[in-house]
């Protein structure tokens, strides 16, 4: 396998980088059916903290992972949907793609991942006696089980609730694949949440504020962190002289 990079795309990539994303992630029956436009608020979203992540294997996409809902708290990161194409399934892409979540969490200071799935439909992802692919990839990074909602879906299917700790990261430094690289945008809104949090684990579990300290710069030398710089504030525009408005 060639070398593999993974980073967040943005909505000025080519035509074409951006509809092998679209169609990687419409085409995964698993997932049900996605609209571009909810793909493309995913990526626009990027701008402010990372949403979306592509994988490619030698510039070729291999690939693709979304965060979870909407993050209404912020010491949580939930993962979201997840598309590999076939060939390229069994390499552990799908473990980088969860790799550089973990990595977005720390840099927000969210000390929680969280993972919902339907086993019925995803069975190689927790494992058991549904699964013939082994202990299930959820399992093989070390996430718990935390429980089952019963036939929770319109057509009847339980939901699982998998997760564990951000700080929990020794697992996917042994399991990522050799030759792979990431490339994270650290945002005003990251930081943000990042500040938010450390007042709150001061207050409840000071602990965590000096984890969280030695993490930060252990994502700066496993991956490319790009620093971004909050905008000013735009004035607007000059009004032209003879010009009626």
């Amino acid at each position: 396998m060639g070398k593999i990079e993974v980073k967040p795309p943005k909505l000025n990539w080519a035509g074409k980088d951006l509809e092998a994303i679209y169609s990687l992630l419409q085409k995964t029956t698993e997932l049900g059916f996605l609209y571009k436009e909810s793909i493309k608020a995913h990526i626009k979203e990027n701008e402010n903290r990372g949403t979306l992540w592509a994988a490619y294997i030698d510039g070729v996409l291999a690939g693709v992972a979304t965060v979870g809902s909407r993050r209404i708290y912020p010491h949580l990161a939930r993962h979201g949907e997840i598309a590999v194409v076939v060939k390229y399934r069994r390499q552990r892409i799908g473990t980088a793609l969860y790799f550089i979540q973990v990595l977005q969490g720390i840099l927000e200071g969210r000390r929680e991942l969280e993972d919902t799935i339907i086993p019925q439909l995803s069975p190689w992802m927790c494992g058991g006696p549904t699964c013939s692919d082994g202990i299930g990839f959820l399992p093989s990074l070390e996430y718990t089980h935390y429980g089952t909602l019963p036939k929770r879906t319109g057509g009847f299917k339980d939901i699982q609730l998998w997760g564990k700790h951000t700080t929990e990261v020794q697992i996917f430094e042994d399991r990522i694949p050799k030759d792979c690289s990431f490339e994270l945008d650290d945002t005003p809104k990251m930081r943000a949440t990042y500040e938010k949090n450390m007042k709150n684990y001061e207050k409840r579990e000071p602990r965590l504020v000096d984890e969280f300290s030695v993490l930060l710069q252990w994502v700066s030398d496993v991956a490319t962190v790009n620093s971004k710089k909050e905008e000013k504030e735009k004035k607007p525009d000059d009004r032209k002289k003879g010009l009626i408005y």
